[in-house]
C-alpha cells in the first residue's frame, strides 16, 4: 500500500510581501525598487542575498532579502549587514519570511534591523519597532513612551510658550519622524494628557497653561530617562555629553558636587561610542572616571545649557533614598517657577 507524501510548503519572502506589509503597518507608502550598483558588495553576499533600495518616511535603506530556508545564527546576520554598509553606504534591513521569536530577540539587542512580514519589524534608525498588533494591543502600558514624555516636558519647561503643537512642528523641532509623533501623541491622548483636537487635516495638542498641575497629574506616568549607565574614560566622551546626576544637581542647588562627574547622552550617541575605536568602559568607578548615562531620548531636545533639564534630572534621581538628595530635589523643583 502506497504512503502518501505530505506536502511541505515553504513560505518565500518577497519585495512585494515587505511592500504590502510596511504600507498595511504604517498606512504610508513605501518604495521597493532593485539595487542596480552590486559591484562593491563582495560575491559571496551576491549570491546568497536579493538587494533592493527601501524608502520608508524619506529614509533610504538596503532591504535585504533571504529567501533561503536556513534560518541564520543573529551574528553571522550581523556580519553580513556590516559588510553591506560598508560596501553600499546605506543602513542595511535584514527581512526573512520566518525567524524564531528567540532569535528576533537576539537581532534587537544586537541592533540589527529587520523585518518578519506579519510577524514583526524594527527600524531603530527611524524610531520604529512594531509587533503584530494583536500581542501589542495586549500589553497595557503604565507609562509614556520616551517619545511622548519628551513633547510633555517640552511643554512643562515652558519651551513652547504655550502655544499649540502640531505634528509637523514636533517633527522638525525634535527631529522625529511623523510616525513616532503621531504615536507619541496618540499616548499622550491615552492618559488624558492634554486636550487634542483636528483642524481641517492638522492635527493639535494643547496642554493647560497650569504647568504644576500638569506636572502633578503626568508624575505617576512618567518615568527615569536613564537606560544604562557606563564608566569610561574623559577621552571617550570628549565635546559630548551634557552634565547629568549629582553633577547637575550640585549645579541647581547646594549640594555638593560628586567627586566622579555625571554625564548623558542619547542611544545614538553611545551607539556611535560602542562602534568606535575609544576605549572601552570600565569595570568600576575610579578616580578621574566619567559616570555616563545613556538616556532613551537625547538630554539636548530639552536643555538649553551644558546641564540637563530639570525636570529629567529630577525623574533621574527621584528614586533615591539619600535624604540629602531629596531634599536637593524638592529644591530643584520649587525654583522652576510653574
Amino acid at each position: 500500500m502506497l504512503q502518501s507524501k505530505k506536502k511541505v510548503i515553504i513560505m518565500t519572502t518577497t519585495e512585494q510581501t515587505v511592500k504590502q506589509y510596511l504600507e498595511k503597518t504604517f498606512k504610508a507608502h513605501v518604495d521597493v525598487d532593485r539595487w542596480k550598483d552590486l559591484t562593491k558588495l563582495p560575491l559571496f553576499l551576491r549570491e546568497r542575498y536579493t538587494l533592493f533600495a527601501l524608502h520608508v518616511f524619506d529614509k533610504k535603506m538596503i532591504l535585504i532579502l533571504d529567501s533561503t530556508d536556513k534560518e541564520e545564527k543573529p551574528s553571522v546576520i550581523k556580519k553580513h549587514m556590516e559588510s553591506v554598509e560598508k560596501a553600499l553606504g546605506h543602513v542595511p534591513v535584514y527581512a526573512k519570511s520566518m525567524v524564531t521569536a528567540y532569535n528576533r530577540n537576539r537581532l534587537i539587542e544586537k541592533h540589527i534591523p529587520f523585518i518578519v512580514p506579519g510577524k514583526q519589524v524594527f527600524l531603530p534608525n527611524v524610531g520604529l519597532e512594531l509587533k503584530d498588533r494583536q500581542r501589542q494591543s495586549e500589553r497595557r502600558a503604565d507609562h509614556l513612551m520616551p517619545s511622548s514624555q519628551v513633547l510633555l516636558l517640552y511643554h512643562l519647561l515652558g519651551h513652547d510658550q504655550n502655544q499649540p503643537m502640531t505634528p509637523d512642528g514636533m517633527a522638525k523641532r525634535f527631529g522625529y519622524s511623523k510616525m513616532t509623533i503621531s504615536r507619541a501623541l496618540d499616548d499622550l491622548e491615552k492618559f488624558n494628557l492634554g486636550v487634542h483636537y483636528k483642524n481641517g487635516r492638522n492635527r493639535f495638542v494643547d496642554f493647560d497653561v497650569n504647568r504644576a498641575a500638569t506636572w502633578k497629574k503626568a508624575l505617576p506616568y512618567l518615568k527615569s530617562p536613564i537606560s544604562t549607565t557606563h564608566f569610561v574614560q574623559p577621552e571617550v566622551v570628549k565635546g559630548i555629553g551634557l552634565k547629568s546626576g549629582l553633577t547637575a544637581l550640585s549645579v541647581f542647588t547646594i549640594l555638593n558636587e560628586p567627586s566622579n562627574e555625571v554625564l548623558a547622552i542619547g542611544r545614538d550617541d553611545w551607539k556611535s561610542i560602542e562602534r568606535s575605536e575609544s576605549p572601552r568602559e570600565l569595570p568600576f568607578l575610579d578616580t578621574g572616571v566619567i559616570q555616563l548615562e545613556s538616556w532613551k531620548y537625547d538630554p539636548a531636545l530639552l536643555s538649553r545649557s551644558n546641564t540637563v533639564d530639570r525636570l529629567s534630572l529630577y525623574l533621574s534621581l527621584k528614586d533615591s533614598a539619600d535624604e540629602r538628595i531629596e531634599m536637593a530635589l524638592d529644591a530643584l523643583l520649587e525654583e522652576i517657577g510653574w
